[in-house]
């Protein structure tokens, strides 16, 4: 009897065995979500619970934080982030806060301007240049330019890399024009 026992519970060892490895197994193939990330366009500060009151400390510009979590109904919005005091909550500030990554961080160097273009195809806005997501869209349209940044680099088929800063309906945001663009008045004062 004893040695009837003795298989039967080797038997079920293995099949728990087997179990937990094909368990395992699925969860390291499951597609799991990509982790969503910020960038503090200014100096940001964050906070030890999901209120304003007092701020515990401050991320500076140009950081890019990975989100632990997001909690919020569209019109306030925190992310909590792992800083050097461990993990704080940081409201997402219009200018401040932006959700994405920047491709590269390097000084922006605004000339003022002061004319209108036509934009010929959709094109996406953008808080910053540089941003790897862009904030919204804008549908075909005579926008006015607020300023320019030539970057001073050539993009595909050597074109050069001029950002826009025009006005929106959201406040001034920046486009990279991808399709054709003509200037179609320029003001002097």
């Amino acid at each position: 009897m004893n040695r009837k026992w003795m298989v039967s519970l080797a038997g079920c060892t293995w099949v728990v065995v087997s179990f937990v490895f094909a368990t395992v197994s699925a969860a390291d193939s499951m597609d799991l979500p990509k982790p969503q990330f910020i960038t503090t366009v200014k100096d940001a500060p964050f906070y030890a619970h999901m209120s304003k009151e007092v701020p515990t400390g401050a991320v500076s510009r140009f950081q890019t934080l990975k989100v632990k979590e997001i909690v919020g109904d569209g019109k306030d919005v925190w992310y909590k982030i792992d800083t050097w005091l461990g993990e704080q909550w940081m409201p997402s500030t219009d200018g401040v806060v932006v959700l994405g990554t920047i491709d590269s961080i390097e000084e922006i160097h605004e000339e003022p301007a002061d004319f209108d273009m036509l934009l010929t195809r959709e094109e996406q806005l953008y808080e910053i240049p540089g941003l790897t997501k862009a904030s919204m869209t804008l549908a075909p349209q005579t926008v006015h330019v607020l300023s320019t940044w030539d970057t001073g680099q050539e993009g595909y088929r050597f074109r050069e890399i001029i950002w826009y800063k025009i006005q929106t309906d959201q406040g001034p945001l920046w486009v990279l024009p991808k399709g054709k663009k003509r200037v179609l008045s320029l003001y002097t004062s």
